[in-house]
């Protein structure tokens, strides 16, 4: 099992989910100064290994200590676990709107994606909160999914004691908006450590 649900999502009230920039709180980008820019599409297959790696090092970095306090939510909030993807939606012209489909011809990714979902028996209409179990499993199918185009977003991580919210863009860098403005100092250890460029 890599994920769990969990009975009771919790309530975010300072973060805006329609707009994240828009949220009460902190803001700072982190890019990994040794992709800055980059696209999935420009690199080898070696230094995507690498970058995704590094990317993983740097979420590590900032959730230690905290990891029994996080907790994972979509985006968007309404949007099932299994509806991350972009290939799981097909158009429905009669019904004039997208709906999950789950027929066969999924990207590698995807098909990941689902499996590690079936495997922590998330059922696929689930839409609320769940708890990690294993990041060193969830996290390179979370990110093939997001640095390759194959998922517009990824969840949320939400720290629920130190009230900060992690979320990975493809751009290879991590999205980081935070309460208390002491955690800036753990951000600037980040950036002397690894390399990152921090954007406000």
């Amino acid at each position: 099992m890599i994920l769990k649900t969990i009975e009771t999502s919790p309530s975010i009230d300072w973060f805006n989910y329609k707009d994240y920039r828009q949220s009460e709180s902190f803001r700072a980008e982190l890019y990994l100064a040794s992709a800055s820019g980059s696209e999935q599409t420009d690199l080898s297959e070696i230094d995507y290994a690498l970058q995704r790696n590094q990317l993983v090092e740097v979420f590590n970095f900032l959730i230690t200590g905290s990891e029994d306090d996080l907790v994972l939510m979509q985006g968007e909030q309404s949007s099932p676990w299994s509806g991350m993807t972009l290939d799981v939606w097909r158009f429905d012209e009669e019904k004039d709107e997208f709906i999950l489909t789950f027929d066969e011809g999924f990207s590698q990714e995807t098909e990941a994606y689902l499996s590690l979902l079936k495997a922590s028996n998330i059922p696929l209409d689930y839409a609320g909160a769940c708890k990690c179990i294993n990041w060193d499993e969830f996290l390179p199918i979370l990110l093939d999914c997001v640095l390759k185009h194959i998922a517009p977003h990824s969840p949320l991580v939400y720290d629920t004691t130190r009230e900060i919210v992690i979320y990975f863009h493809h751009t290879f860098s991590l999205g980081v908006y935070y309460r208390q403005a002491a955690f800036r100092e753990l951000i600037d250890k980040v950036a002397l450590i690894y390399g990152v460029e921090v954007v406000e």
